[in-house]
């Protein structure tokens, strides 16, 4: 055996603790790309705590938000407890949306968390301290009919939430609030801003979907009109970022806001990987693309997120993070 399986075990039993029971089915979603030794451990962590574990390996998506294989969303949506342990994001398809928004299908998002981000200090923070300091960010964003954005990079967007939830998305699922989706390590609040409202400029300055492994080396600029996003400027990844849409993307992909969010984990670090980057205690990402995965209304083949640092939020005019600092 792996001598990382006894490693991460206790590591992974963590979200298993916060949503599972004994005699659950859970399926584990993965693929050919996805470190093997993670839902290994998975697996093992589950049997020990008598929840009946099934594996579904599938061929690795081409891009973020591909939708899995028919057989993958069958198992998906038959199962009580469904983990994504994939190499790219797969929260915004149809088959996820199915899974545990129709089926009310407890879902755990772990995609990308590999062993060194399992392994590093953002899995063990203290997630009852965090759930609480994110209950009041959500009430802030929930109650809010619009939101502002800025950061000292050049990010200043607008957008209207009027009408719309948001979540404390923080390593526990909420059933009888609604609430069925939670990623591990976590630690975020998210709201899908209303389509069409978003305008202003926004900045990625710490890293993006398109760009895996590593930080930006330059930021990218999007300016937005009328909630879409009608220039992409900036350097190589800017480029980058815009061949990506059109390659596997469509028309909804230039969406934007697609999402506003901020991250709560303080144990979190800078890393290149959007799965650890968007939990980073007060700094900001706004998305492109589909909304669906709360309560937006458009949907698209892509939602890609970017990260920006020192942001501040404001909601109706009031400031809820002043620049990097949550003051709600």
């Amino acid at each position: 055996m792996d001598p990382r399986i006894i490693e991460l075990m206790p590591v992974v039993k963590i979200p298993l603790e916060m949503n599972c029971n004994a005699g659950d089915r859970m399926v584990i979603v993965t693929d050919f790309a996805f470190e093997p030794v993670v839902w290994q451990a998975m697996s093992a962590a589950a049997t020990q705590m008598g929840i009946e574990t099934t594996i579904v390996m599938m061929p690795t998506r081409e891009a973020h938000q591909g939708e899995p294989t028919w057989a993958a969303a069958e198992a998906m949506k038959a199962a009580d407890v469904c983990m994504y342990l994939t190499s790219k994001a797969m929260v915004h398809t149809h088959a996820a949306k199915e899974s545990y928004d129709g089926k009310k299908v407890r879902t755990i998002i772990m995609e990308q968390a590999d062993y060194s981000i399992l392994m590093g200090p953002i899995a063990k923070a203290d997630y009852v301290k965090i759930q609480e300091e994110g209950r009041r960010v959500k009430e802030a964003f929930t109650q809010a009919k619009e939101m502002t954005i800025l950061t000292e990079s050049g990010t200043n967007i607008t957008a209207s939430v009027e009408g719309r939830k948001s979540w404390c998305v923080a390593g526990k699922v909420f059933p009888e609030e609604g609430q069925y989706v939670c990623a591990f390590p976590d630690g975020e609040v998210p709201i899908m801003p209303v389509e069409g409202t978003g305008n202003g400029t926004v900045v990625w300055d710490t890293s993006a979907h398109h760009i895996h492994g590593r930080l930006l080396k330059e930021p990218i600029k999007i300016k937005v009109k009328d909630g879409w996003a009608v220039e992409i400027t900036g350097g190589e990844e800017a480029s980058a970022l815009i061949e990506y849409i059109e390659k596997y993307g469509d028309k909804n992909s230039y969406n934007c806001p697609a999402e506003f969010a901020v991250g709560l984990n303080p144990a979190a670090r800078p890393r290149g990987i959007v799965r650890e980057d968007k939990k980073l205690y007060g700094y900001v990402h706004i998305a492109l693309g589909s909304t669906t995965a709360l309560d937006g209304k458009l949907h698209s083949k892509l939602h890609l997120d970017g990260l920006m640092k020192d942001a501040t939020i404001k909601c109706d005019g009031k400031i809820v993070v002043d620049k990097g600092r949550i003051v709600v």
